[in-house]
């Protein structure tokens, strides 16, 4: 598990210890901080949309919002970027990342806000 800093210099390494993997990854992201009644999970579909990435966006009880991204590393990347940073009304504290191994996941064929 990977605990990225929003306000840190270099968000690239997140993902180091995937980027030499072929093919499709997933992704499971806490998002902590201001994320929920503030737009996050919608935000977060329509930039996961834009990148081509699938999966799902809920909020948890505990005041976190969970990230299921699966997708090419690259787009992975930005997307865990973005969710550091959140839309502009949410206030993001870190994010923890976490990969999930493709085959024990739901396949998902598109981006939904749960």
């Amino acid at each position: 598990m990977v605990w990225l800093q929003p306000n840190a210099p270099e968000l690239k390494p997140v993902l180091s210890e995937i980027s030499g993997v072929a093919g499709p990854q997933c992704l499971k992201c806490l998002v902590s901080g201001d994320v929920q009644g503030v737009g996050y999970r919608a935000a977060t579909r329509d930039r996961a949309l834009a990148l081509g990435v699938t999966g799902y966006a809920k909020n948890l009880s505990d005041g976190r919002v969970e990230v299921m991204a699966c997708g090419d590393v690259p787009a992975l990347n930005e997307l865990v970027g973005w969710l550091a940073k959140g839309p502009r009304l949410a206030t993001v504290m870190d994010v923890s990342t976490q990969r999930v191994d493709v085959k024990t996941t739901d396949q998902h064929s598109y981006f939904q806000v749960r």
